[in-house]
């Protein structure tokens, strides 16, 4: 067979395998993808951005808004759900990715399918593919480059003279760079490997035409530059959510830098390595748990194998695993917490790590189905480990399930309606910041209710933007406000106007908690300016009390406690509910004195926790007249 025949079956061959594994990996997340909106990480915001035309949050996500608003258009599901599909459709589209490299590199059809399935249902990258996030586009983009990278390779290590190839595939490792720059900003953990791959490329390219160096950094300067440059454009519609008001380059630039935002490097080296193990601890089981142990034990002995064939492909394979793994967990201090939220939060970044994974695992399965190739009696080996790596892991990824999921949506719904409308509310983390932006802005829910979080009135474009939105607030606020001097800010607001806050400002700003009184109204409290024990804060919480035990107009009150899948990302959100029937039950027994009705409360209270990973706290005085 000649040489031009056997890379057209060898293709074949591959994309059959990945035909095969995206369709397996289709049929797993479809059903279970979430059809409403998901306040797990940054979805809330992504929806809402895509819904509206708007910038997310630093680095403003250029691409991913970008298709996000494409699949905004997409017929027949609820709009938080076609911005889902995008993370869906990412993931599978790694999957296919992996599953055809890996069957050209390993050379086995059974271990391309195997290492591109153990990708596919290892837990954190099903989840990841089940809402709307940023982390699914950056595993594709990072698919594709070490696809685009490895053919950049193979292209130079070819004997023809010409270095045509070699620079063609260079030129898609720099348009695929630009795009997955534009996206998030950890694709840079790819740099190691990617160099690895390219430089014999780069150098047979530049010894033949240096000229084309030029090209190859248009080729990612250009398409970087037009990404970033929609920021700015989509900015000055002024949309009803749009981070950090771009509209010149300095302010362009602070955006792609996250100047105003937390970021994952502001600490010393010595930080690192002081829970070095707490670190290593988390992510290997993050890792390891999605793998699974054999998956693991295959992946070594894959590495193994391809050492013994090519050590420059080994280094950057290995260095394609470890920097967006290991090293990546040793500096980011997510990994550092036994907290389960803060563990969970981590799992997102460690299905980049993932990707280059399951081509180890399929160069192990191809090394073990070559071993006992010559043996007949024993090929039934290979397609049996296979089976035993990834059989364990089709039950987990099953039982993975937002479908059925819907209190991230009531959640929203519940804690804007905790407050009556021309009230202020004040809210503090991104879930409730995120959750009130999609009511207010995409179903136009709020009403005249004015809600922001005071601790982001430090950045003056949030500022600003609430003096535009609400005037007689904004004409009200004390010198530099934020959580210091919250308490100010209510001081001269609530002779207008209501005011309610979530319950954790109280603990943020002691001089909140110790100048007013307040009283629990659902999700939220309710400030009062005076110690008087006004009749109407009695007739509110009953009624407010009758609320959450028959479940009229609180939609989280049935759905905290339905039986379904809930990740541990979105167990803050049902210890709300817990904590706000704790802080009735208190409220109850010390303004009414109804002992039967604070019982009821507190049994919930007790229901909705054991559902819940830590304990509900009620607020200390959650009830308390001065």
């Amino acid at each position: 067979m000649s040489r031009a025949a056997t890379l057209t079956l060898a293709r074949r061959r591959a994309g059959c395998v990945a035909l095969a594994a995206s369709a397996v990996t289709a049929a797993v997340y479809l059903p279970h993808m979430s059809r409403t909106l998901s306040l797990l990480g940054d979805s809330g915001e992504l929806v809402t951005v895509a819904a509206v035309g708007g910038v997310a949050h630093p680095p403003g996500f250029p691409l991913f808004t970008l298709l996000a608003r494409v699949f905004v258009l997409l017929p027949g599901l609820a709009l938080p759900a076609r911005v889902h599909l995008l993370s869906l459709a990412c993931h599978v589209t790694t999957v296919a990715l992996v599953a055809w490299t890996s069957t050209r590199v390993s050379r086995s059809a059974l271990g391309g399918l195997t290492g591109a399935l153990v990708l596919a249902l290892g837990g954190p990258f099903v989840l990841g593919s089940l809402y709307a996030e940023v982390f699914p586009l950056n595993d594709l983009a990072y698919a594709a480059l070490l696809l685009a990278a490895l053919s950049a390779w193979q292209a130079a290590r070819r004997r023809s003279p010409s270095a045509d190839p070699a620079y063609r595939a260079l030129l898609g490792v720099g348009f695929l760079t630009a795009l997955a720059s534009g996206n998030q900003h950890i694709i840079i953990l790819a740099a190691p490997a990617l160099a690895v791959l390219v430089t014999p490329a780069l150098l047979k390219v530049v010894r033949a035409r240096p000229s084309r160096l030029a090209v190859l950094f248009l080729a990612f300067a250009v398409p970087f530059a037009a990404l970033y440059a929609t920021i700015p454009l989509v900015a000055a519609r002024h949309p009803a959510v749009s981070w950090g008001d771009v509209h010149d380059l300095r302010s362009l630039y602070r955006m792609f830098t996250r100047a105003e935002y937390w970021e994952h490097f502001h600490r010393t080296p010595g930080e690192a390595w002081g829970d070095l193990g707490q670190r290593l601890r988390v992510y290997g089981e993050l890792a390891g748990g999605s793998l699974g142990v054999l998956g693991v034990a295959v992946g070594i002995f894959g590495v193994l194998a391809l050492g013994r064939r090519s050590r420059v492909l080994a280094v950057a394979v290995i260095l394609a695993v470890l920097v967006p793994g290991p090293l990546f967990a040793v500096v980011d201090p997510l990994f550092a917490s036994s907290s389960a939220e803060r563990i969970a939060l981590a799992e997102r970044f460690v299905t980049m790590s993932l990707v280059p994974a399951g081509l180890l695992v399929a160069l192990g399965i191809a090394a073990i189905e070559r071993r006992i190739r010559p043996r007949t009696r024993a090929r039934w080996i290979a397609p049996a480990i296979a089976l035993v790596v990834i059989a364990p892991l089709v039950p987990r990824a099953w039982s993975i399930d937002l479908s059925h999921d819907r209190l991230g949506l009531a959640y929203a719904h519940d804690l804007v309606g905790s407050a009556p409308d021309g009230a202020v509310v004040l809210l503090s983390g991104d879930a409730a910041v995120q959750g009130a932006a999609y009511v207010c802005n995409v179903e136009k829910g709020c009403g005249d209710r004015v809600i922001f979080a005071p601790g982001e009135l430090f950045m003056d474009w949030r500022l600003a933007e609430l003096r535009r939105e609400a005037p007689d607030i904004a004409a009200q606020l004390p010198p530099r406000p934020g959580l210091t001097n919250v308490d100010e800010l209510v001081g001269r607001v609530l002779g207008s106007r209501p005011v309610y806050a979530m319950g954790e400002l109280l603990t943020k700003s002691p001089r909140l908690a110790g100048r007013f009184a307040y009283t629990p109204s659902g999700l939220l409290v309710q400030l009062h300016p005076d110690a008087g024990g006004d009749p109407r804060r009695k007739e509110e919480l009953r009624r407010d009390d009758a609320r959450l035990i028959s479940g009229d107009g609180c939609e989280g009150c049935r759905d905290v406690q339905a039986q379904v899948y809930r990740p541990a990302l979105e167990q803050p959100l049902a210890l709300a509910y817990a904590v706000a029937y704790a802080n009735h039950a208190q409220a109850t027994l010390a303004l009414l004195g109804d002992l039967p009705l604070a019982t009821d409360l507190q049994a919930r209270a007790r229901a909705v926790f054991a559902l819940t990973l830590p304990g509900p706290q009620p607020l200390e005085g959650a009830s308390r007249e001065q």
